[in-house]
C-alpha cells in the first residue's frame, strides 16, 4: 500500500515537471518571437514566467536582458542571481556566463575560483565553452596551479566538439612538449576551424619542419591566407618570408621562436630557445630587442567570454 502511493506521488511529479517543461518551452519561444520583434517588455515578462516555473533557459535568458540592459536598466547582481538560478537548475551556458562575471567581479565579488568551479561544472554539463575555459584555467593559473598536463583533458574534449581555440591550445601544449606529430594534427583541425592563430602555427612548423617536411610554400600559404583574415602575426611572416633579406636568415627563425613563446604567456626571450652557440650570441645582442618590437607580450589563448544564445 505504502509502494503505490510513493509511485502514485512520483508520477504526479513527473507529469507536473513534464507540464512545466512543456510551458516553459512555449514561454521562452514566444519570449524570443518577441525580442525579434522588437517587444523587449512582452519578451521579458515571458521569459519570467517561464524562470517561475523553474524552465532554466527561462532565467538564462532573462539573465541576458538584465546583463545588456534590453529594455531594463543594466542590473549585473540580478544576471548573475538568474544565471545562478539556470546554473542549478542545469544549464551550461548559465554556468558559463556566471563563471565569467565571477572572473569579471561583475555583480558579484571576484573570485576566480568559483569562476574555475563553474567553468567546470559548465564542461561537465556538455558545454564546449566550459571546457575550453576550464583547460585554460590550469594554462594561465586562474584560481588553480599551472598544470598543463591537466589542461589536456577538458580541452579535448572541447577540441573534440570542434572548438577552434581549445584545438589550437591543445596544439601549443604538444609544441612545448615536442610531440610535434599531435601538435601539428591539432594546429591543422584548428586553423580548419577558422582559427588564424592555428593557421599561423601551422605555418611556422612547415618552417622550421617540425613533424612534417620543411615547405616554405606552404609556410607562405598559409600566412598569406590567415594574413588576410586579419592575423597580424601571420602578416608580419608573411611579410618577412616575402623578404629576400630575411626569408633564410637567422633572424626569422629567432623571431618565430620569440612569437610561439609569447604567444604562450611564456615569458621569454629569444636568448632561451636559440638552437646554438651563434644563435645564442646573436640573441644576446638583439634577441629581446627583436621580441619587443615584433612580438610584444600577448597571448593567442584566452579566456572566452559571455555566450548569447
Amino acid at each position: 500500500m505504502y509502494q503505490n502511493l510513493v509511485k502514485l506521488i512520483l508520477l504526479f511529479i513527473s507529469l507536473i515537471s513534464d507540464t512545466n517543461a512543456d510551458l516553459g518551452e512555449v514561454y521562452v519561444d514566444k519570449g524570443i518571437e518577441a525580442i525579434n520583434a522588437k517587444n523587449l517588455k512582452k519578451g521579458r515578462e515571458l521569459f519570467s514566467k517561464a524562470c517561475d516555473i523553474n524552465y532554466s533557459s527561462g532565467c538564462y535568458d532573462l539573465g541576458i536582458i538584465y546583463k545588456e540592459g534590453m529594455g531594463v536598466k543594466i542590473n549585473y547582481r540580478k544576471a548573475c542571481k538568474l544565471w545562478r538560478k539556470s546554473c542549478d537548475l542545469g544549464s551550461a551556458d548559465g554556468c558559463f556566463n556566471l563563471g565569467i562575471m565571477f572572473k569579471q567581479g561583475k555583480g558579484v565579488k571576484r573570485n576566480l575560483i568559483e569562476a574555475r568551479r563553474l567553468w567546470q561544472k559548465a564542461c561537465d554539463l556538455g558545454s564546449s565553452d566550459g571546457c575550453y575555459n576550464f583547460g585554460t584555467t590550469y594554462i594561465f593559473g586562474i584560481g588553480t596551479r599551472k598544470n598543463y598536463s591537466k589542461a589536456i583533458m577538458p580541452l579535448s574534449k572541447a577540441c573534440n566538439d570542434n572548438h577552434p581555440s581549445a584545438c589550437h591550445s591543445l596544439g601549443s601544449i604538444y609544441k612545448i612538449r615536442r610531440d610535434y606529430r599531435k601538435a601539428l594534427k591539432l594546429f591543422r583541425k584548428s586553423c580548419d576551424l577558422g582559427n588564424t592563430e592555428g593557421c599561423n602555427n601551422l605555418g611556422i612548423m612547415y618552417y622550421k619542419a617540425e613533424g612534417v617536411k620543411k615547405n616554405y610554400a606552404m609556410s607562405k600559404k598559409l600566412w598569406s591566407d590567415a594574413c588576410r583574415k586579419g592575423n597580424i602575426h601571420a602578416c608580419k611572416n608573411y611579410k618577412i618570408l616575402s623578404s629576400k633579406e630575411w626569408s633564410t636568415s637567422q633572424k626569422f627563425e629567432l623571431t618565430l621562436n620569440c612569437q610561439e613563446y609569447y604567444s604562450f604567456k611564456h615569458v621569454k626571450v629569444v636568448i632561451d630557445v636559440a638552437d646554438t652557440y651563434e644563435a645564442k650570441n646573436w640573441a644576446k645582442e638583439h634577441g629581446k630587442e627583436l621580441c619587443e618590437k615584433y612580438y610584444p607580450a600577448s597571448s593567442y589563448v584566452g579566456i572566452y567570454d559571455l555566450q548569447y544564445k
